[in-house]
């Protein structure tokens, strides 16, 4: 126990240097999983697929999603033995079985993007229902994430070649977004609205009332 315990320590040391975050529970986790495996083996592993299947379905009131999470934990310290040559059972993926309970995505037709546009105008100021018109538009024709579309800068924008940088896009990497010349003319449009301040090429695309930063929570 002792042993295993100092190997949960180095395991959790070797997450944060690979630059994951600091995790009590996953520690918390495989903390319980040692303590309750035998003190002496006949195998000559430190645990089995067996040992780690017995423990993430021992808590007979938890769904198969938390148990699923418990093997998980298991799964990734047993790799990490194994890497450093000790004899471990890595459990399999997929040894229980979780319901996939991502909600089915609501798919927005032409005519509830046109409704949600033509909505901002008797929700918001001139100048912000531009804005959001806008932004409504942007995340229509390009499939960019909201982050994205909000951080864009003009400069990020080539309207002879009819494209969008996204600067820091996930993983914090670079890409090229193609969009047809309507989408340029309606930038242009909304970049010319008379409540908006004077652009620069390094200001944001899409501002608030004040000329600054739109936020999500806005």
């Amino acid at each position: 126990m002792s042993d295993l315990s100092l190997l949960i320590d180095d395991y959790m040391m070797f997450r944060q240097a690979r630059g994951m975050q600091p995790n009590p529970k996953i520690e918390h986790l495989l903390s319980q999983f040692v303590s309750q495996l035998p003190t002496a083996r006949t195998d000559e592993l430190v645990f089995s697929q067996a040992d780690a299947v017995e423990w993430s379905c021992s808590t007979r009131s938890a769904h198969n999603a938390w148990r699923a999470n418990r093997l998980s934990a298991v799964r990734g310290f047993a790799s990490y033995l194994a890497g450093a040559g000790m004899k471990v059972d890595i459990p399999s993926r997929g040894l229980i079985h979780v319901a996939d309970r991502r909600p089915a995505p609501y798919i927005y037709s032409h005519a509830d993007v046109q409704a949600l546009m033509k909505s901002t105008r008797a929700l918001f100021t001139p100048l912000r229902a531009a804005t959001m018109t806008t932004l409504i538009g942007l995340l229509a024709v390009t499939g960019m994430r909201v982050g994205e579309a909000l951080g864009l800068r003009i400069r990020d924008i080539d309207f002879d070649a009819g494209s969008l940088v996204i600067v820091h896009a996930k993983f914090n990497r670079q890409r090229i977004i193609c969009v047809d010349h309507s989408t340029c003319t309606a930038l242009r449009g909304y970049l010319a609205h008379p409540g908006r301040p004077q652009p620069g090429n390094d200001d944001l695309l899409l501002v608030n009332g004040k000329g600054t930063h739109v936020s999500q929570e806005e």
